[in-house]
Order: C-alpha cells, then structure tokens, then sequence
C-alpha cells in the first residue's frame, strides 16, 4: 500500500516542478520579448533641445575701423648669376658704372655714344620705330611710364608717345639734342637690359679705352632676391604695406609682391634674411601687412551676406518686412563675421542696424527634429536585435552535442532550456546592464539637456540585442535533439 502512494506524490511533485520551469521560461521569454518590443517601437522621442525650425529676420551689425593688420608668410624667388650682355661694337669712350645699374641711367660710352640700361619685362632685341608691333614695344611702353616719360602704358605699338618719349631719354642721356628726325626711333646699341630695376653688378669689362664686341658679356648680376610673394595672397583695391624683417615695402592695390630691387637688396642685407638657410626661406618667412589707411567697416554676420560675386556682395537693412538692399565690399571675414564697407563708402550711422536679409542655407530651412528622426542611426536597434539572435543561435549551436548527451543521460528539455536561459542571463544580461550603464553615465555627463531623452535613445541598441540573444538562445535550444548525438557517431 505504500509503495502505491508513493507514485502518485512523485508524479505530483514532477507536475509542480513542470509548471514551475515552464513559468519561469515563459517569464523569461517574455521579459526578453518586451525589452526586444520595447527597443524597438517605442516612440523615438527626439531631446527637447531640438526645437523646430524658425526664421531668423534680423541680427545686430556695429561699425568699427579696420586696421588689416594681420600675420602673412612671404615665399621668396632667388635668381642665378646672370650675365650683362653689350649691343654696342667699338671702344669704351666712357664709364659710369660703379658696381651698381639702375634702369634709365646711363651706363658707359661706346664711340662717344651713350648706353642707357633698361629693364622691360621682354628684353628688347631689335631696332624699333613707330608703327611696330610686339610684346617688346609693350614691355618698352612700360618702362618710360615708369621712368616718367611719354609713352602710352600696355601699349603694343610704338606710336608717336613712344617716341617722344624715347626721344627725351635719349636727350637727357646726351645722345640727341631731339631735333633730328630719327630721333624718335630706337637704335638696340643705345641700350643694355638688365634683369631688375636696381642690379649689383660685379667684375664689370666696359672700362674706358677698352674694345667691346655686340653680345659679349660686359658683367654678371650675382644671384639674389628678385621677388617675395604673399603665400596665398589676395589682391586688395587699398593700397598695402608689406614689412619683412623691419623694412617697410608699399603694395600698389592688386599687388601681393614685392619686386622693387632697391626694397629686395635691403630686406636680403638684413640680418633676419641673412640668419636663415636656403631651406628655411624656402619654407617661407614671416611678415606683417597692413593697410596704409583704417577702413571705417561694418560688422555683420556672415550668414546676412548675399549675392557674392568677388568681393562685392549685399546686406539688407530695415525691418522683416520691409528690407532694403545695400550693395557693399567685403573686406574680410573672421570668426562668423564679415567685415563689409558700403558702396556708397564708410559703415558710419549703419551701427546697430538690422541685417534682414540672411543666407537662407542654414537656420531657416534646417530643420534639427526631422534631421534627428531620420538620422541613419535609426536602424541600429534593428540591426542589433538581428546581432543578438545570430550570437544567442551561434552559442548554443557550438555546444549542441554537449546538450544532446544531456538529453540522452535523462536531463529534462524543460531543465535544459532553463539551464540555457540562466547561463544567458549571466553574460549577456550583464553585459547589456554594463553597456548601459556606461551609456547612461557619458550622457549625463555630457548632454546639454534632456538627457533622459538622450540615454532612452542611447540604450535602445544595447537592450535589442540582449533581447535578440535570449530569443537566439532558446530557440536553437529548442531545436537540440538526440538524434544529433546519434548522427555524430554514425559519422565517425
């Protein structure tokens, strides 16, 4: 009579704890399920710091003078050694030359004939009369306007200016009294070019009683600084200076270089210049430019400049509603601001005024809730609970033989499942619990605001591939079978 009751009670007892690890399975699945449903359609509810698009209509502008002064690098051109070449034949009547040629001086003398030194940009090789043509004629034109003389500047023809002008320097140099009528025209062995306005000129031949032969050398130019560039420099319609190692060198308006010899010869004998190596020059200097008169300028931000084109641009001022354009040149821009001047000249009576008009790119049509809602990072929970299904599968699958001789030893499938359930609850529930606390303690640290917001939407990715691995986990168990473990030693 006892041992038939006792069958009873243990069929009993074996129920109770049926039911028990089938509740705590089904409790588990669905905590994972709503952690999973949870990451995932919850409403994605944007920080409140993203507020809505709005317009901006008007932002303050003040007046201040503008200096220009700022820090520029200075890149310098250094030529080679070049050779003076004569176009006279003859003898050397007379010297003038004391180991320095400036353009429009006279050099020497050949047969009580004066050679004048020039520097033109093309070097002149012929002789010339009015009515030619050519880019020497240019480069000639040029020059007599820079020495003061008549000519006509760009020109490429030798008119009538020209040849007055020729004339009065071939006066001035004692070669013509200007009432002869080919004293208008250019003769090439009145002249000798050299490269710069001012050259050092070292072992010079042309001495007094010497004899000279048309295209012999007559001395050398020693290599030296013929240019110094602003790196990336821009061309300003106000008139510059450029100050390199203490002296002082003007930019005419749209100039970035300097290329005055006299200017070159002093910055190069400075001691600054002198102190650096070939290298180091290369690589740049520095320099300081600076405008020779402040510019009365109005501050405006950036955004409020419309219609560029170079430097002219617009502003508008007045009210929303009713604006009015101002067209104005930019001088510079700094730190989200630009400096602009008015056409009609000076900022001055326009402090404070209402800049109306905005560039329409940025804060009117951006809108940051519907950029935040359609970010990419969107699908990461998406993703992340597909990540967490594939690992949970992939953990019990490479242990499936151990858990298929657990079944063929008399383990229950409802043990082995909870037995499942609780190792994967062990790593990856903590390891989902860390990641968020991790998470959760960044954004409080650094959100600006709302930063429940914040770490909601920073946990989704965590907490969708927890779930995913739970749900992975128990259904590749489910799918574990003796049948496997029998399959195996078939195999082999």
């Amino acid at each position: 009579m006892k041992q038939k009751g006792t069958r009873p009670r243990r069929e009993q007892t074996r129920g109770r704890r049926t039911a028990v690890v089938w509740v705590l399975l089904a409790a588990i699945t669905a905590a994972a399920l709503t952690t999973g449903a949870c990451a995932l359609w919850l409403p994605d509810r944007a920080p409140t710091m993203l507020g809505m698009p709005h317009t901006v209509e008007s932002a303050p502008a003040s007046s201040q003078e503008y200096s220009g002064t700022q820090q520029v690098n200075v890149v310098p051109t250094v030529a080679a050694d070049r050779q003076l070449l004569g176009n006279a034949t003859g003898t050397v009547t007379q010297n003038w030359t004391g180991g320095e040629l400036r353009s429009g001086s006279r050099a020497y003398q050949v047969n009580d004939r004066t050679v004048v030194v020039l520097h033109t940009a093309t070097p002149l090789y012929r002789d010339l009369k009015v009515g030619d043509r050519g880019e020497d004629v240019r480069s000639l034109n040029d020059e007599l306007s820079r020495l003061r003389y008549d000519s006509v500047l760009q020109s490429g023809e030798y008119n009538w200016n020209t040849g007055n002008g020729w004339r009065q320097l071939m006066v001035d140099a004692g070669n013509s009294d200007g009432a002869g009528e080919d004293d208008m025209n250019l003769r090439l062995s009145d002249t000798m070019w050299i490269p710069s306005d001012s050259v050092k000129v070292q072992g010079w031949s042309a001495t007094q009683v010497s004899a000279m032969q048309a295209g012999a050398p007559l001395g050398t130019v020693p290599g030296g600084l013929v240019r110094l560039a602003i790196r990336g420099g821009k061309p300003s319609d106000e008139e510059r200076t450029l100050t390199v190692f203490g002296v002082a060198a003007p930019l005419a308006p749209g100039s970035i270089d300097i290329t005055n010899g006299e200017l070159l010869q002093r910055i190069a004998a400075t001691e600054g210049y002198q102190g650096k190596s070939a290298e180091e020059r290369a690589a740049g200097m520095d320099a300081q430019l600076t405008l020779n008169k402040t510019i009365q300028a109005l501050r405006v931000p950036a955004g409020s400049v419309f219609g560029i084109n170079g430097t002219s641009a617009c502003i508008a001022i007045g009210t929303f509603n009713n604006p009015h354009v101002v067209p104005v040149r930019i001088i510079t821009s700094e730190l989200g601001a630009s400096l602009v001047q008015p056409s009609s000249g000076g900022g001055k009576g326009s402090g404070q005024a209402g800049v109306t008009s905005l560039n329409k790119g940025f804060d009117s049509h951006y809108d940051p809730y519907a950029t935040y809602m359609g970010r990419m990072t969107h699908w990461i929970p998406y993703l992340s609970i597909l990540i967490g299904v594939a690992i949970g599968a992939l953990a019990v699958r490479v242990r499936r033989l151990e858990y298929a001789a657990a079944l063929h030893s008399g383990e229950s499938k409802l043990a082995q499942l909870l037995g499942i359930c609780t190792e994967v609850l062990v790593w990856d529930g903590l390891g989902a619990l860390s990641a968020c606390a991790l998470i959760c303690a960044y954004c409080a640290r650094m959100a600006i605001g709302d930063v429940v917001s914040v770490m909601l939407a920073s946990c989704r990715a965590p907490l969708a591939m927890c779930s995913g691995t739970f749900v992975g986990a128990i259904a590749m168990g489910m799918t574990v079978r003796q049948s496997q473990l029998f399959r195996l030693f078939k195999r082999r």
